[in-house]
């Protein structure tokens, strides 16, 4: 009986437009964002935080409080006064700025993207945590502008459209320029 049964091998190729080919292939380029975090948003943060660390917050916001006068003789018999706020050795400038750089400290949460800064050195992140909360001795001197500048987030959003529609991660050419809050 079993052989009585009709057996039949049917196959169809599609043929998809090119608006239909783009909708298939979003969900893939959603799945890998590593080339855009790395090649496009990791430069823009680095710019971003550049101008906030530079400016001493004032790029985007209210600029970081002067020393006490105690911090200031403290660092002046130290004599790195001339490196100004937050870089008495440099070694969390340069822990940040290369985290940054590292794709693994950008993540796709639900939603949007996740920057996580974390300096290396345990000393480093512990000083982070001071800079960000601040102490009843030291007022709050965030390394990280919050909220982060809405022209970035706009810059961050235009990368990602383009990324998204093109497949293509916009480079050097389009850099993060704004210093608008």
């Amino acid at each position: 009986m079993a052989a009585d049964f009709l057996q039949a091998d049917v196959r169809y190729s599609p043929r998809f437009t090119a608006a239909e080919k783009q909708l298939l292939s979003f969900s893939d380029r959603m799945r890998n964002l590593k080339a855009l975090m790395t090649d496009a948003i990791a430069p823009e943060t680095s710019d971003m935080l550049a101008q906030h660390w530079e400016s001493k917050g004032a790029a985007f916001g209210t600029p970081w409080a002067p020393w006490k006068p105690s911090t200031f003789r403290a660092r002046l018999r130290k004599g790195n006064v001339a490196k100004g706020l937050l870089d008495d050795s440099g070694a969390l400038k340069r822990s940040l700025f290369a985290s940054v750089r590292q794709a693994t400290r950008l993540q796709v949460i639900n939603g949007g993207l996740r920057l996580v800064l974390t300096p290396a050195n345990p000393e480093q992140r512990r000083k982070f945590g001071l800079l960000l909360r601040g102490t009843r001795f030291m007022v709050a001197r965030p390394p990280v502008p919050s909220p982060l500048p809405r022209s970035f987030r706009d810059r961050v959003r235009a990368l990602t459209r383009d990324y998204v529609l093109t497949g293509r991660v916009r480079g050097e050419a389009g850099r993060f320029a704004g210093a608008s809050a």
